[in-house]
């Protein structure tokens, strides 16, 4: 989910962008017992494991976007000892993993922030948000990650 502007262009030379690994973790996806939209969306049994990162993205220094992503654990194992923080995760897919990406869906629309956005984005409850979720697959047409 994207926040507040930074104030000037995305795209300006002087922009400083880094992100920072907030969490990860391998696990049963609670969101795939209810046949839940990850469990669908990665085409998987609702007792597979699921790896999921959160990437908070800053510009010039202030949160800009929380980025949330969930890969199939069978496709990427030990995926956590890689550096998520300072690496490309496509490049890693398709590097390490030896999964070429072919395409991706994407659907973005607009949200408002609730208590957990506002405060890693230091916005206030309730400011709009905009919200682009995808679904990307490799050249076999598996999907590899939604987020």
């Amino acid at each position: 989910m994207w926040g507040k502007p930074s104030g000037r262009k995305a795209n300006s030379q002087r922009d400083s962008r880094s992100a920072r690994l907030q969490s990860h973790a391998t696990a049963v996806d609670p969101a795939c017992h209810a046949g839940g939209r990850n469990c669908e969306a990665l085409g998987l049994q609702p007792t597979e494991q699921v790896y999921r990162v959160q990437c908070l993205r800053y510009i010039d220094g202030e949160p800009a976007a929380i980025e949330t992503t969930h890969l199939p654990a069978q496709l990427f194992p030990q995926i956590e000892t890689r550096d998520l923080e300072h690496q490309s995760l496509y490049l890693i897919i398709e590097n390490i993993y030896s999964r070429r990406l072919e395409r991706c869906e994407e659907h973005i629309g607009a949200v408002t922030a609730g208590h957990e956005e506002a405060h890693l984005l230091k916005i206030r409850v309730g400011f709009p948000l905009v919200k682009a979720q995808r679904i990307v697959r490799d050249t076999t047409g598996a999907a590899v990650e939604f987020g």
